[in-house]
């Protein structure tokens, strides 16, 4: 066994006292053990530029292979896109016409080399984005407001007590005039509420309410629609409030079938019918309700908060809003209020500016646009005055700074489909989505990541890999290394270091020191995996109990702070016998925890963090290197 020399071990120590205090125990650690062999396999990761994909398409073996593989040359003709539109069309193509390119570019590479090629590749558009080639653009005009405040109030924007109105007023502003299509829409809002004579009043229907209701009803039936003497279902029939189960009646369906015997309302429809409802339980609440609760109101705005459904079974709850102008005028009903005196509140002209949505007319309906995964943005005059512009002439470059400007909390995975006006004035959409970092253009093309093996007679491509890192030569990679908790003499728990990966170890001063500290991958892309596993050589000596101090997590919610996140434990694999694949700390040998399974991620973009912990009572030395996540075979 191959030893180093007291002498060498000597000067070494006066060199790591001027380091973190380490201990001779520390010492024999690293020098104490047998001299090893790197067993890493050499990897050369590149990016493909521009101009690769000229070469790629200009490599004589390349042309000749794509002539090969069809008759009729389409092969040929795809290859010829690769230079224009500088992606593949899938991977399988890609690994076609990639070992040609490694050959020739890496040629000083020897057998049981690895090239780690990230290339674009096609990136089909979902579905809705045809839908945002043409795009239409309408304000709101002030008339239409009054289907949320009521003609005889004079408030021109929405504020967070009446946005919720938006979908119903684009409906009854544009019904019929809209061609289907995708509409953004500007609207006015406030976030400060109107300030009227009064405060607002809020009533929730109690039992008496519900009664009081009925007995209205009864005391005041329709002789146009109701002529039928049957005291068994006339109050349900005329307004639909159940005094018994507390809750207003909306199966409209119903009413026709079981309280209409002799056809009455048969001629009108059911929107008709919801209409007269709906008139009748303004007149109800007017009349019944809010007398009682106020003998001498003021002006102002009141609310009334009831259950609605169709039986006991399905209840919701809804409210009406009436504002008080000598008389209570319905201010969110469906049916038009006669003009009278018109209310002007006070108004914070300085809270007042512009939102906008985008809409969705399919066969004249209109509807909020929705996509999974995704939530719209359209750009509002405000947003465009803060860039200085009209339109946009570079959105890819402007609208990631927009959209770190306004959400610089976001979550790592959220994606926006931004509408803008483009240099032309002309509405556009594209895909931005935050990596944690940044915020980036989705294209019609993605990374993707591949590596080929040189065999001595050929580059072939191997199994997916997602992540690989042998921590060699003293390097953590794209790792980063974050410390929880440090006590008494420690500076820092992990290191990297040349012959043994990153280490950890909490022994210094001679004693066992607690702390918590990590080391973290960056984000892994597992969108495309199937079943991606996790492989890494390790070694382990002291300590109290391994598998309770030294942990492999992993968190799909990481946003930079191992605290602030979710972490789901991943366990290293067992034996026959039920015995877990990990050192027993009796050597100083390195060993595979063989394949430790993520297929529970597959789909999901993950980070990796190794926690260690120690207390004062022990404290592991952990080593592990050669990393890799790939696709299992």
């Amino acid at each position: 066994m191959k030893r180093i020399f007291k002498y060498t071990l000597i000067a070494l120590s006066l060199v790591f006292a001027s380091c973190q205090d380490w201990s001779m125990n520390q010492l024999e650690e690293h020098f104490g053990k047998e001299e090893t062999t790197i067993q890493d396999v050499r990897t050369i990761s590149y990016t493909l530029t521009s101009a690769d994909y000229t070469a790629i398409v200009n490599n004589a073996e390349n042309q000749s292979l794509a002539l090969s593989l069809e008759a009729d040359s389409v092969a040929y003709k795809k290859l010829m896109l690769v230079d224009s539109l500088k992606y593949f069309e899938s991977d399988s193509v890609a690994a076609y016409y990639l070992p040609a390119f490694i050959a020739n570019k890496f040629s000083y590479l020897d057998a049981g080399s690895n090239v780690k090629i990230a290339f674009q590749m096609y990136n089909p558009a979902p579905e809705y984005m045809a839908l945002m080639e043409h795009i239409e653009t309408f304000n709101i005009s002030d008339e239409a407001y009054t289907y949320v405040w009521g003609n005889n109030v004079d408030v021109p924007y929405l504020t967070p007590a009446t946005e919720g109105k938006l979908l119903d007023m684009v409906q009854k502003s544009y019904t019929g005039t809209l061609a289907d299509g995708v509409y953004a829409i500007q609207y006015d809002y406030s976030a400060a509420e109107p300030a009227f004579a009064t405060a607002d009043e809020k009533i929730t229907l109690s039992h008496e309410d519900y009664v009081a209701l009925a007995q209205y009803v009864s005391d005041h039936k329709d002789s146009k629609y109701f002529e039928k003497k049957d005291k068994k279902h006339e109050v349900d029939y005329y307004l639909g409030s159940n005094s018994k189960q507390n809750y207003i009646n909306s199966d409209y369906a119903t009413w026709r079938k079981k309280y209409d015997p002799e056809n009455l309302y048969s001629s009108l429809s059911d929107e008709e019918l919801q209409a007269l409802h709906a008139a009748r339980l303004v007149e109800g609440f007017t009349q019944a309700v809010l007398p009682t609760y106020f003998a001498n109101p003021r002006m102002g705005v009141y609310t009334i908060s009831f259950l609605m459904g169709e039986d006991q079974s399905n209840l919701t709850r809804e409210s009406i809003t009436f504002m008080y102008v000598g008389e209570y005028k319905c201010t969110a009903c469906s049916f038009t209020d006669e003009e009278t005196s018109v209310i002007t509140p006070s108004i914070d002209t300085t809270s007042v500016g512009s939102r906008a949505e985008l809409f969705l007319v399919v066969n004249g309906q209109i509807e909020f646009f929705t996509a999974d995964g995704i939530t719209p943005l359209v750009l509002t005059p405000a947003d465009y005055q803060l860039l200085g512009v009209e339109g946009l002439d570079r959105p890819e470059r402007i609208i990631p700074k927009l959209l770190k400007n306004k959400f610089p909390f976001a979550s790592f995975g959220t994606t926006y489909l931004v509408v803008y006006r483009n240099a032309s004035k002309q509405l556009e959409a594209g895909r931005y989505s935050f990596d944690g970092m940044d915020w980036n253009v989705i294209k019609d093309s993605k990374q993707k990541i591949s590596t080929f093996l040189n065999t001595g007679t050929s580059w072939d491509v191997s199994t997916a890999v997602y992540l690989s890192e042998s921590f060699a030569n003293q390097s953590q990679g794209d790792f980063t290394i974050q410390n929880v908790l440090l006590t008494g003499p420690l500076s820092y728990v992990w290191q990297p270091t040349a012959l043994y990966g990153m280490k950890a170890s909490a022994y210094v001063g001679g004693a066992n020191n607690p702390s918590e500290a990590w080391v973290v991958s960056p984000y892994v892309d597992l969108l495309e995996a199937s079943k991606p596993v996790l492989v890494f050589d390790q070694a382990r000596k002291y300590g109290v109990d391994f598998l309770a101090e030294c942990f492999v997590m992993v968190s799909v919610n990481y946003e930079g702070d191992v605290t602030e996140c979710d972490w789901v434990p991943i366990p290293f694999n067992q034996d026959e016998n039920g015995n877990y694949i990990v050192p027993d700390g009796s050597s100083w040998d390195f060993m595979s925890t063989g394949n430790l399974d993520l297929s529970a991620f597959a789909g999901q973009k993950i980070t990796i963090g190794f926690k260690y912990t120690s207390s004062s009572e022990g404290s592991a030395t952990w080593e592990f290197k050669n990393l890799v996540v790939k696709e299992l075979k």
